[in-house]
């Protein structure tokens, strides 16, 4: 898990630079692929399995096991490379599955589920890092905008003024005044080049709000943001929204009630699978984050007593 992680370096003087893209890089990688792994919940799972490394692991590797650990009479879920022929449909007979601890168990159809990302078989968190990729440019693209509105200069000089050139950028950037007193430096080698450079921040915003908007509509988010409209949006263009998130949601949605239906006919289990659903229309919110506090709120399993909830029914089923 995590092996594609962006490397970060520490932060000096020197790479300054390096470390604020790295940190940027992983932010939006890590914010989109919270976004994929929060969709889906998943209802009287057994105790022992984690629904967090379970969405990690369909949304990385696109496809895991479920099964019954004999030694350790335990449910479990992990990642499955296949091992051995297909059937008539093209799913694998057999299968290996394996934890990052060394844990490895050769599986079959006969005493295992295999649980799939989508229709396609094929990982989400790769389509995201595109997307991510995609962000982080328009997200430099306008910082840098911004900086050419605060410093809209060039200074010019000789090589032996570059220490000096250097000094005067930084208090320049860094909003401080700065005065030189210095009879030795050439003052006609010395001068300052107007860039001029337009205001592309409002041009820029807008287009994060519709690259974000495809990003929440791929996930299966209701949202509007896809419509790059500021105003009111109308009823129509609400439904396409809905109906177009909607199409994107089934597959993935489908592939996890699926297994959870083969499971539950193979180990004697009640578990469902449900898109977390928004409490309000698109037209009162759109922000899922805030969409889904409310509805965690309302729910009589929040996240501060679904652990305790799922231990309980653990117990029981014990």
């Amino acid at each position: 898990m995590g092996k594609n992680k962006p490397f970060i370096p520490l932060k000096n003087e020197s790479n300054s630079a390096l470390f604020s893209n790295s940190i940027l890089d992983s932010l939006y990688r890590g914010r989109l692929h919270e976004l994929a792994m929060a969709r889906f919940k998943w209802e009287n799972l057994p105790q022992e399995i984690d629904e967090r490394f379970l969405e990690m692991t369909l949304n990385e590797y696109a496809m895991g096991a479920f099964f019954f650990d004999e030694v350790a009479q335990r449910y479990v879920f992990l990642p499955a490379m296949i091992n051995g022929d297909y059937n008539i449909y093209n799913d694998p007979i057999q299968y290996r599955v394996w934890a990052i601890n060394g844990y490895q168990q050769e599986l079959t159809m006969e005493n295992s589920v295999i649980v799939y990302n989508n229709m396609i078989k094929s990982p989400t968190f790769p389509w995201l890092d595109y997307y991510a990729e995609q962000l982080y440019d328009i997200d430099q693209a306008r910082r840098i905008n911004i900086l050419a509105q605060k410093t809209p200069v060039l200074f010019k000089g000789t090589d032996k003024q570059r220490l000096t050139l250097k000094n005067i950028w930084l208090k320049y950037a860094g909003n401080e005044p700065f005065m030189m007193v210095d009879e030795s430096v050439d003052k006609d080698s010395f001068t300052v080049l107007k860039t001029d450079a337009p205001w592309l921040g409002e041009e820029l915003t807008q287009m994060r709000r519709h690259i974000m908007g495809e990003i929440m509509i791929y996930l299966g988010y209701e949202t509007q943001e896809a419509t790059q409209k500021s105003e009111r949006v109308l009823a129509g263009e609400v439904r396409a929204a809905q109906s177009e998130s909607m199409s994107y949601r089934y597959s993935p949605l489908l592939m996890r009630r699926q297994a959870a239906e083969k499971i539950n006919n193979m180990f004697g289990l009640n578990i469902e699978v449900n898109f977390r659903q928004p409490t309000s229309t698109l037209v009162d919110m759109d922000d899922p984050f805030t969409q889904y506090q409310m509805e965690t709120l309302k729910s009589t399993q929040s996240f501060t007593t679904e652990p305790f909830n799922v231990e309980k029914e653990g117990e029981g089923n014990e």
